[in-house]
């Protein structure tokens, strides 16, 4: 492989995080007889699910674990996928060190820059999520004898033996990650005897994957830029200094572009000089907004701000990156 460019290999690492927690929601059968009888109806075309517990009492480290895939899997890793949209990585895998099958992530690429900042993220939401499990397990008895209770619980449906041992439930709480190099291909380590012609196919076909791979992945950054950037020139356009009530500037809006836009030049694997100009001249700009207290204060610059956005909105849109997308 051509060392004029950066490989795949050489600029990202794959991750893959596998998070799983208890619903606590149960069918029962039972139930569902009764209630087909009852009602005249076919029992196939019924279902009956409980939920075990009041539903806040398990709520946290579900919460968690999405703020995790939202703000750091979708948010800061890319897409592994090829041309024709297969998931790559190692395959299948699961989860070892727990006595049931469980299947694991997706793996995903991460800028190799920012893998520092991933295994951060990744020890502080894991001790949030773990700590929340330590205080469902420390509940869990006393959440049981509520959920038996007549007219405030489950009443006559409930059952012991539908809650797992406190080993059982615990064992249910998933948060693993694991991280990876990707296996850079060499056409040089062919180490069998084969036809030249051959040769030429297999080494054309690794190069086309991977140039499927990195376009998949830069035109997953270019859709998100251009939601960020239309979402925040949308709101500033929108924004009435005299009722600011009435359609709000959250700093999200303009914080979650100037996010991006720090770390956008590691996320970019192909070379897209139209797209990289309109991404300088864009962090350019933001820098210049400075905030979006800022913007909500002076209209000049907030009239500017929205003028330049759509003005790269455009641009990225018809950038080689952004093809088909729009």
């Amino acid at each position: 492989m051509s060392k004029t460019k950066t490989t795949l290999a050489e600029k990202c690492v794959k991750v893959q995080a596998t998070i799983k927690t208890y619903s606590g929601i149960k069918a029962d059968t039972e139930a569902k007889r009764e209630l087909a009888d009852n009602k005249n109806a076919d029992e196939t075309l019924v279902n009956v699910s409980k939920h075990l517990f009041d539903r806040d009492f398990l709520r946290k480290p579900t919460k968690i674990g999405k703020q995790f895939r939202n703000n750091v899997i979708y948010k800061r890793t890319l897409p592994w996928i090829d041309a024709e949209d297969r998931v790559l990585g190692e395959g299948t895998s699961y989860v070892a060190g727990t006595h049931r099958r469980v299947k694991g992530g997706e793996w995903r690429l991460l800028p190799a820059d920012q893998l520092e900042w991933f295994e951060q993220q990744v020890k502080e939401y894991q001790k949030r999520f773990f700590d929340e499990v330590d205080e469902i397990i420390d509940g869990y008895e006393d959440a049981i004898e509520v959920a038996e209770q007549k007219h405030t619980g489950l009443g006559d449906l409930f059952n012991r033996l539908d809650y797992p041992s406190v080993d059982d439930l615990r064992a249910r709480y998933i948060f693993e990650y694991e991280i990876g190099i990707i296996n850079e291909f060499n056409s040089g380590d062919i180490r069998v005897q084969i036809d030249e012609d051959v040769r030429a196919n297999i080494v054309a076909n690794e190069l086309a994957k991977e140039k499927s791979i990195k376009q998949n992945a830069d035109s997953h950054t270019a859709k998100k830029l251009v939601g960020l950037v239309e979402n925040l020139a949308d709101r500033l356009d929108a924004f009435d200094p005299k009722n600011p009530s009435k359609n709000p500037l959250r700093d999200s809006s303009f914080d979650s572009l100037r996010d991006l836009l720090d770390v956008v030049d590691d996320y970019l694997l192909t070379d897209d000089d139209n797209l990289k100009k309109t991404i300088t001249t864009l962090q350019k700009d933001i820098v210049k907004a400075k905030s979006q207290g800022n913007l909500k204060k002076d209209g000049k610059t907030r009239k500017a701000t929205v003028k330049k956005l759509r003005k790269a909105e455009k641009e990225i849109k018809v950038s080689d990156t952004a093809k088909g997308l729009f």
